[in-house]
């Protein structure tokens, strides 16, 4: 690879890690908290959901095992899933930014918080840290 491209993915990446770092951090926050965990849901296929996961160095904010692919099964049948495994006694809440995400959450009664910026992480950090959901 030319030193040029070598540059130009360096920029790139610390771009990335500069625009989502608060973002990183507040989800990480989120889930080191004893009483929340994150889960994602992607329509993605699996394996490269897992890859863009590491990719973009986010191991520690969704664990291995909290990684769902909605690809052939939908996001309704994922979030069933995901109940099934911790139980009804939880409190859920579904971040993000589609049409989909919103309609199964409702499906479900589960809490939607929309996700267009920063912004909306942050106060999705700070209504967790005040105990709000």
């Amino acid at each position: 690879m030319s030193q040029k491209k070598i540059s130009y993915y360096k920029v790139c990446k610390e771009s990335f890690q500069y625009l989502f770092k608060k973002f990183y951090w507040n989800c990480l926050f989120c889930d080191f908290k004893t009483n929340c965990v994150n889960v994602l849901v992607t329509t993605t296929q699996l394996v490269p959901a897992l890859a863009k996961v590491l990719l973009y160095g986010l191991g520690g904010v969704f664990p291995i095992e909290n990684i769902y692919s909605a690809t052939k099964i939908g996001k309704e049948t994922c979030f069933e899933r995901i109940v099934s495994r911790f139980g009804r006694k939880c409190t859920y809440v579904v971040v993000g930014d589609g049409r989909d995400e919103e309609t199964a959450a409702k499906q479900l009664n589960f809490p939607f918080w929309r996700i267009s910026g920063h912004s909306d992480i942050a106060a999705l950090y700070h209504a967790l840290d005040l105990g709000h959901l």
